[in-house]
């Protein structure tokens, strides 16, 4: 896993390279989440780019140690904009690459919950909706699409719901980041009620 907003893995993807291997990247937009549009971000780039998806997408092709992005497409409109993409010859400089990591190191401070979106916590007994709840936080903590987030909260089905957690841990031995679930999901039962719109979000 490599992109903006996870970039651990950077020193092991140039021992890779260094060692004559082929490097292929999964989550180059953090499982959708870096494909949300965010025209802020794109204005204060220092480089130009028609969205926020092809800023993301192009700085992790820009790692000269990645040979493969494997980019989630569902519809025949992503293809085309992905082709276009990375189809184009100009690659960012490493400056510009500095220059964007700075930027969204600062915006990745705001997320006290950084979830994928992978899905691997899936695996609930109950069905707790787990990496639809965490996105919704996510969407209006970190880029403030808080009525999204109402819209959101309000279309799960009540099994979904956080309170439905029986905190049997499951989810937590599966997560890649590490993420306490369970402690997260309870803050969230503190604020989300049933049948009304998403008061964690609206005070946080």
């Amino acid at each position: 896993q490599y992109n903006l907003l996870d970039r651990n893995n950077e020193e092991l993807l140039s021992l890779a390279s260094e060692k004559g291997l082929g490097v292929e990247v999964v989550e180059p937009v953090a499982g959708g989440l870096l494909a949300i549009p965010n025209e802020k971000i794109v204005k204060h780039a220092p480089v130009n780019a028609k969205s926020y998806f092809e800023l993301t997408l192009k700085f992790v092709l820009a790692n000269s140690s990645v040979h493969v992005a494997f980019s989630d497409m569902s519809t025949l409109q992503q293809v085309k904009e992905n082709v276009a993409i990375v189809s184009n010859p100009r690659k960012f400089s490493l400056a510009e690459v500095k220059k964007l990591g700075e930027i969204f190191e600062s915006q990745k401070k705001l997320l006290e919950l950084y979830s994928t979106g992978c899905q691997y916590c899936m695996s609930c007994p109950n069905k707790v909706n787990i990496p639809a709840i965490f996105r919704l936080l996510n969407l209006t903590k970190v880029y403030g699409f808080t009525e999204r987030a109402k819209r959101g909260c309000q279309a799960l089905k009540p099994e979904e719901k956080a309170s439905m957690c029986t905190e049997c841990g499951i989810c937590e031995s599966r997560c890649p980041q590490k993420i306490p679930i369970r402690k997260k999901l309870k803050e969230v039962q503190v604020y989300l009620k049933t049948n009304t719109a998403l008061s964690y979000i609206q005070k946080i």
